[in-house]
């Protein structure tokens, strides 16, 4: 074996220096190193061949496939350069193999520095080189889709998270842990339920009389956001649920101030229901069923609450209008089972226990 590799070395060394002693090779030894040199030089070329060559793929507009791609691939340039237009167009950082990074506006050079293959690598570069940040961002693109929305917001943790909500959620929880339907969770959970927003405080629960015995006799839960209930009216509400008369549950509005009244009308707009305020002339004494909005799906916990919705495509005009003040989704959901008719309830006094009556604090 050590002759065998002390051969091969010095066929290396002939073969690059192109000089071949013949008084100390015969013919066969000549023709076996020559032919070793060939095979060395074909791997070399191929293994260059496969480094320096480019990919290329060939479409036929045959079935008009091809110029499907071309729009999708002009689509997707598109996207990556609108945000550059106008006079607050938003800078971009390229990278440089070979020097320091180009700060730039100029959707042109841009567009000749990306290929598709390097979306997330181009949001990786506008994060500061972070690919753990460009992987999540690609990530949140392909589950959100075109019309899908996405946030960015500052963690409360070390970590970078990613959360796919469908629906609409925010950082509000129960007023009162009575309104609870799973103890071990600690969180509310209706289904086919309805929303009763007011944009202002819930003094008096005989307010409320017209809401309520409508959801007592259509046998459906409900939800109360408010701006804030005070002690008498919550503690009406509470009875009666922990009576089982209502399925209720109650919370403060998102927000403060006209973030408050725009996170209402975001919820009304998605839910189909009407904010319940005294600048439109509409009483809360006077409201019933029809102010009131459905879901699918009502989530509440200790930190948050999450609206799951039904396709809402009446609303498609004004959900638009959203994007700028929520975290919204708007996903399809099988249409629910609606409520049996309930049977006619009367207001009775607190005195009497019967579970089918509603009752005063």
């Amino acid at each position: 074996m050590a002759a065998s590799f002390g051969t091969m070395s010095t066929v290396g060394s002939l073969a690059a220096s192109g000089v071949v002693a013949e008084r100390t090779l015969s013919s066969a030894e000549k023709l076996a190193q020559l032919s070793l040199v060939k095979k060395k030089l074909n791997v070399c070329r191929e293994c260059s061949t496969r480094i320096n060559a480019m990919a290329k793929e060939l479409y036929f507009n045959k079935d008009g496939s091809a110029i499907k791609k071309l729009q999708t691939g002009v689509n997707k340039l598109a996207d990556l350069v609108e945000v550059m237009l106008g006079p607050k167009g938003w800078n971009v950082v390229l990278e440089n193999k070979y020097g320091s990074p180009k700060i730039v506006n100029d959707g042109v050079t841009v567009a000749k520095e990306v290929e598709d293959s390097e979306l997330a690598d181009v949001a990786a570069v506008s994060a500061g080189n972070n690919y753990e940040i460009g992987n999540m961002i690609a990530e949140a693109m392909s589950k959100a889709g075109r019309k899908g929305v996405m946030t960015l917001e500052e963690g409360k943790s070390a970590e970078n998270n990613l959360y796919v909500v469908e629906g609409m959620q925010f950082d509000r929880d129960y007023i009162s842990p009575y309104f609870v339907t799973d103890s071990e969770k600690m969180t509310v959970e209706f289904e086919n339920c309805k929303l009763l927003l007011v944009d202002k405080q819930i003094r008096n629960a005989r307010d409320l009389i017209n809401v309520l015995e409508d959801a007592i006799r259509g046998g459906y839960p409900i939800v109360i956001i408010a701006e804030d209930i005070e002690q008498e009216a919550l503690a009406t509400l509470v009875v009666n649920k922990l009576r089982g008369t209502l399925k209720i549950a109650a919370l403060k509005a998102p927000g403060f101030g006209e973030r408050k009244s725009q996170y209402l009308d975001d919820i009304a707009i998605l839910t189909g229901a009407t904010v319940v305020r005294d600048e439109v002339g509409l009483a809360l004494d006077k409201a019933d069923k029809e102010v009131l909005g459905t879901a699918a799906k009502i989530v509440l916990t200790k930190d948050s609450t999450t609206i799951v919705l039904r396709c809402c495509l009446e609303h498609t005009s004004s959900v638009a209008k959203t994007f700028l003040t929520s975290d919204v989704v708007v996903v399809d959901i099988k249409e629910p089972v609606p409520a049996a008719a309930g049977i006619q309830w009367t207001t009775q006094s607190y005195q009497k226990r019967d579970s089918s009556e509603f009752c005063y604090c």
